[in-house]
């Protein structure tokens, strides 16, 4: 009776903790060799915690621990030991070649002709069917006799499963025509063929135990089977204490443990043996309901600030409910100073090299345009490259400048002559070809190592940090060189990039660490049968735990469930299992889940604890004082920025765009004058109504500068038109990219309308007596005035002055005339320019000024005037007195300090905001 040979460890005991007692107290005799004993865990994390216990239980210096092996290896042996060979198995990349070569072959619909990289996401669902049949030992026939006795839709009977088992057929064929075998020959081999006679090798045990196991297959349920009927063995499971018999239905918690013990014959689990240890006590359990990931993250690092206290960091764990989350994690946990061991990896496509890889196919993709170019050029790989003795970041720089400045929106090697520049283009050309080039798949990755390898070797502080990533990253590339595929099946040239980067992407990389140090990050997988004082269990939510179930493709649930193949109910279960163990034996739990839009809601599990009384702790979390809290930007006045201040304004000067900057945000105008940070600049494609702004503006000073001097007439409109669509060719050739896209030449036909039609207002305002000041079209004019013992100089660009009775008349250039309140006198008033211009043009005789407006150029051409001409002088007298000095006083003000701004509408087109941390405006 194989009850006989299982014993329980109470799911409240810590399960390695008593396995290890377990162990040292049956073999005590034969310490410190303990090599005649194998021990089978489910993962091999739990080989290391074991020996770790083994170690302290024991008391002893050094030992030879047991053999241990997981489930999987030990299939794996077994397999070899049937004669299989491992060599010939091949990986899931090389089965979904030849799966699409059979699928293209039989015109399956949908499936046929498609892509690899978009084919083998089906393929990998396909193959892993086929997988989960030969483990479960149930076949396609069986399959359609159930759907057969089930009255299911013909269509699925005689179409979809037919072309399911056709497709089987036919792969399996191709495979073992060439030669080769997949996951489906070894699970058939040990069905087949494992027997008595093949324990010899596991005879050499003396004890084997197979521990902590749960949700085994069938296939590996036989070789438990096998094992503990012929050999010196036992199941040592980690479960309730007693009432396995009722645990038959998936709503229970141990329901895997029931279904285990069946396969096994066994149903007298009450005479199951259970393998005590001291009395636990139940945990302390916590929920927590955030807003955000970020206030999730916020939390546990608040959490683990406070618990560290009680516990040693190794006895705290982290358990990665959700995969993307990891970094976030890491990184939460490396700014709140706080160490930890990683035990469960990082995306591979965090790896520089990756990313490296996808940047450059990036620029392929969209043809080398500048925003994909300027991005990859600036990667560490390249930026930090040392060429003899010669740094590329310098080149770089030179580079993108080049391209801003001659508008060139896309990189072309030919456009660049300067020898300066030769390294840094022949890097990037050399990149380039190689990952363009078209030659079979094992050149193509040998070529992209040797490039990766160069690069490298032009990093030397990235070479010496021998970072877990790189190695990796080459070790993976590498394989892929050795697949085993017919050549005519694989893309070239670029597709090729692709493939690559799609293979490696789901891989992940281990940074180095202790097991026994620091905070302990895991997956959910490896924290199994693990013993810790404290875990936190966050993005607790329906869909990440329990994950959520994919649609089954191929049958639904009930036919999974009638022919005994695992459906969603038990999946599902399996979580639950998880959950009960990770909760138990433990001294605190913390659990948290997000609560926002786009997350699913809280996990089931978690209401099962509010339905026994636990509590959910629902307070906002405050990120005042924290990491995460913004807090706004503020500079005193000290006496070297006041220095530099008062020199600029008696200098340099103030000019309209500098004194609205200061009211809108007086922060930006301290980055932008004081701090001298320019405005990136940038290469224009499409242009907005900012880009045609400029466009009109230039078109217009060189029309009236060196064409039409002295207005238009009547006479002179069709050569007046052809003139102006020429500068504003110009105009559009200087201000925007060398390729500008399509629609440009659409909304430039719209403008030449707008600059036609404003020809004709002008040809009816000079012949009302305006004439141009072309003394002062466009140039920098100058006045002071003196505040606080200090002359401060303004200055400003008009548009334009006209001269009417010997009067001036100021005119700004507009798409559109600004809200009234921004250049009334008042609080919101930040429209300096007409007036200020009017100030300056008129030497403070405020009398010479017959007008100030807007010259709107849009679907209708209009003049707005700010303020009626008999109101001229007192609007002026006003701005003077109570908008202008009031500002130059408050910006010389040693005691005003400057401020980011309350208003984030003034931020949203500003240039400056990624200093400020301002987003989402």
């Amino acid at each position: 009776m194989l009850e006989n040979k299982i014993k329980i460890i109470p799911i409240e005991q810590p399960f390695l903790r008593i396995l290890s007692n377990y162990i040292f107290k049956k073999f005590q005799d034969q310490f410190p060799d303990l090599s005649h004993i194998l021990i089978i865990f489910p993962n091999q994390r739990n080989k290391l915690y074991f020996r770790r216990y083994l170690l302290e239980v024991s008391a002893n210096k050094g030992f030879i621990p047991p053999t241990m092996k997981t489930i999987s290896e030990l299939t794996e042996e077994i397999y070899e030991l049937l004669g299989g060979k491992k060599g010939m198995v091949l990986n899931s990349i090389e089965r979904n070649f030849i799966l699409k070569k059979v699928v293209d072959s039989l015109k399956v619909e949908f499936w046929q002709d498609l892509p690899f990289l978009r084919f083998i996401s089906v393929g990998n669902r396909l193959l892993q069917f086929f997988d989960e049949l030969s483990k479960e030992r149930i076949t396609l026939e069986s399959i359609e006799q159930h759907v057969v006795s089930g009255h299911y839709p013909e269509r699925y009977v005689k179409n979809e499963l037919s072309i399911i088992k056709t497709v089987y057929t036919e792969y399996r064929k191709n495979l073992n025509k060439q030669g080769y075998s997949d996951d489906m020959d070894k699970f058939d081999a040990i069905d087949t063929h494992f027997h008595s006679s093949m324990l010899k090798k596991l005879n050499e045990y003396e004890y084997i135990a197979f521990a902590g196991l749960v949700a085994t297959t069938t296939i590996e349920n036989r070789i438990i089977e096998k094992i503990l009927t012929d050999l010196p063995a036992e199941l040592i499971l980690h479960t309730c204490r007693s009432g396995i018999a009722s645990m038959n239905t998936t709503d229970k918690p141990f329901y895997q443990h029931y279904k285990l013990l069946s396969a096994l014959g066994v149903h007298n689990a009450e005479a199951i043996a259970v393998l005590n240890g001291q009395h636990a006590d139940p945990p302390v359990i916590y929920i927590k309901r955030t807003e955000s990931q970020s206030h999730e993250m916020l939390h546990f690092t608040n959490v683990i600030t406070t618990i560290k206290k009680r516990y040693e960091p190794h006895h705290i764990a982290i358990i990665v409910t959700n995969e993307d989350t990891v970094y976030s994690i890491t990184e939460a946990l490396t700014g709140a100073g706080i160490p930890y061991n990683l035990s469960t990896g990082f995306p591979l496509s965090h790896s520089i090299l990756y990313s490296f890889l996808s940047q450059l196919k990036e620029v392929i993709e969209t043809k080398h345009h500048y925003k994909t170019f300027l991005a990859f050029i600036k990667h560490p790989l390249l930026k930090n490259a040392v060429i003899d003795l010669n740094a590329l970041r310098p080149l770089i720089y030179r580079l993108e400048k080049s391209m801003v400045n001659n508008n060139f929106n896309y990189f072309e090697p030919k456009d660049y002559t300067d020898g300066t520049l030769m390294p840094l283009i022949h890097v990037i050309t050399d990149c380039l070809d190689i990952c363009t080039a078209h030659v079979p798949m094992n050149e193509y990755v040998d070529n992209i190592v040797k490039m990766l390898n160069t690069l490298l070797s032009y990093n030397k502080e990235l070479i010496e940090k021998n970072s877990p990533d790189i190695n990796e990253f080459f070790d993976r590339l590498i394989n892929l060189s050795k697949l085993r595929i017919e050549k005519e099946t694989t893309d070239t040239g670029i597709k090729t990039l692709d493939f690559i980067l799609h293979m490696l992407r789901d891989g992940t990389y281990h940074v180095r660490g202790y097991p026994m140090k620091g905070v302990q990050v895991i997956g959910l997988l490896e924290a199994r049968n693990l013993d810790f004082d404290c875990i936190i269990l966050p993005s607790m939510n329906e869909g990440i735990f329990p994950k959520k179930s994919e649609k089954d493709l191929f049958i639904n649930q009930a036919v999974r469930r009638q022919t005994q193949l695992p459906y969603d109910k038990e999946r599902e279960n399996l979580f639950y299992y998880y959950f009960t163990e990770f909760i138990h034996g433990k001294k605190e739990v913390f659990i948290s889940y997000v609560l926002e839009e786009k997350r699913d809601i809280r996990s089931r599990f978690v209401d099962f604890l509010v339905d026994e009384g636990v509590q959910v702790d629902e307070k906002k979390i405050s990120l005042i004082g924290s990491s995460l809290s913004l807090t706004k930007r503020e500079v005193k006045k000290s006496k070297a920025i006041l220095h530099s201040l008062y020199r600029w304004v008696t200098s340099r000067g103030l000019s309209p765009t500098a004194l609205k900057d200061y009211k809108q945000c007086s922060y930006r105008f301290y980055l932008k004058y004081l701090m001298n940070i320019q405005e990136p600049q940038q290469i224009i494609e499409e242009a907005g109504p900012a880009e045609w702004g400029i466009i009109v503006h230039e078109a217009l000073k060189n029309f009236y500068k060196y064409d039409f001097p002295d207005g238009v007439t009547e006479e002179d409109f069709g050569r007046a038109q052809v003139f102006l669509h020429g500068r504003a060719t110009k105009a559009v050739e200087h201000t925007l990219a060398k390729t500008p896209k399509g629609i440009t030449f659409l909304d430039f036909a719209l403008y030449k309308r707008r600059l036609n039609e404003f020809l004709r207002y002008e040809i009816e305002r000079f012949k009302n007596g305006f004439m141009i000041d072309k003394e002062k079209l466009e140039k920098r004019l100058k006045y002071e005035i003196t505040l606080t013992n200090r002359k401060i100089r303004l200055y400003g660009y008009t548009d334009r002055v006209d001269i009417i009775n010997n009067t001036y008349y100021i005119l700004d250039y507009k798409s559109s005339v600004p809200q009234k309140k921004y250049y009334e006198i008042g609080s919101e008033f930040v429209e300096f320019q007409l007036p200020l211009y009017a100030l300056i043009v008129s030497n403070g005789d405020f009398e010479k000024i017959s007008g100030m407006a807007y010259y709107v150029i849009s679907n209708t051409t209009d003049i707005t005037a700010i303020v009626e001409e008999d109101g001229i002088n007192q609007y002026l007298h006003d701005f003077r007195e109570q908008m202008l000095l009031p500002t130059i006083r408050e910006i010389l003000n040693p005691v005003q300090n400057f401020h980011q701004t309350g208003d984030t509408d003034q931020c949203q087109f500003c240039a400056y905001t990624h200093l400020c941390g301002v987003k989402n405006v």
